[in-house]
């Protein structure tokens, strides 16, 4: 006999003890986003009402804990650091109207705003609390990345185009995602550093390499403390992931820095006077 749910999905966590392991539902489908080092897992499912999906948090020993929501109908979870903050977006007023959020246990689910226009979304946040997304401008022409901090939420801006949206932050502060570059629909992957700015990681690649010409990064996903960075290029066809990787010193010193990807000597290098961490 075949149960029914077994053609729903669920999210899993998955060790090398103990394999994986359900992290059941809400009620509906599941879907698991981050976890961090205390193996707390947060993501979204939905609920036994309706259609509704509502962020949760997952520990082994309270099992999933509904986030609830800002007053709308749905909410989602992507991002959770080790004091147990998460980031994510939920609907305010209704399934048309999103606004970013944090959320901890002491005070719940805290909306973060926007920049002026009507939706945004975050998708990560670091230890310190700082929280990075999307979000419409006040006259809602486009959508820009932010960071969000103690001083409220900043406008990253963009590389020239309409577009920009920040996919991972890391505990420097370092901002990645992807833009619409000037004159252009396309989207480049970028950088954001506190002190630098926005930069396109395709104006870093190094001319004499072979990949320089062969490859357009069109998103940075995520960037590690080690300024590590995950970045994607889409071919005819498919495409790939590769590691970005800072080379040299790893403190902030006036020098050229180097990027090397995964597996390949040489292949871009920083044009700026700054060391990622």
């Amino acid at each position: 006999m075949i149960a029914e749910d077994s053609y729903r999905k669920h999210a899993f966590i998955y060790d090398s003890g103990n394999g994986m392991i359900d992290l059941g539902t809400l009620g509906g489908e599941s879907t698991a986003y981050d976890i961090n080092n205390k193996g707390q897992v947060v993501g979204y499912s939905g609920i036994d009402t309706g259609y509704y999906v509502h962020a949760f948090i997952y520990d082994g020993d309270n099992g999933m804990t509904d986030l609830g929501t800002l007053g709308g109908d749905h909410s989602f979870a992507y991002g959770i650091n080790d004091a147990g903050q998460v980031a994510g977006h939920s609907s305010s007023d209704g399934p048309g109207s999103y606004h970013a959020f944090i959320y901890d246990g002491d005070n719940g689910m805290t909306d973060l705003g926007t920049l002026g226009g009507r939706d945004a979304y975050a998708y990560d946040i670091n230890e310190s609390g700082q929280v990075v997304g999307a979000s419409l401008i006040s006259d809602s022409s486009g959508w820009h990345a932010f960071i969000y901090s103690d001083n409220g939420m900043t406008d990253l801006g963009t590389l020239g185009g309409t577009d920009s949206i920040a996919h991972g932050i890391n505990d420097a502060g370092q901002v990645v995602g992807r833009s619409q570059i000037s004159g252009d629909d396309a989207y480049h992957a970028f950088l954001w550093d506190p002190v630098e700015g926005m930069f396109d990681l395709n104006d870093l690649m190094d001319p004499s390499s072979p990949y320089s010409w062969n490859y357009v990064y069109e998103k940075a996903l995520d960037i590690n403390n080690l300024g590590q960075i995950i970045a994607y290029c889409g071919l005819s066809g498919g495409g790939y992931s590769f590691r970005l990787e800072p080379v040299g010193a790893p403190v902030p010193v006036p020098t050229t820095m180097l990027l090397l990807v995964s597996g390949f000597l040489g292949l871009a290098a920083f044009r700026r006077t700054f060391r990622i961490k």
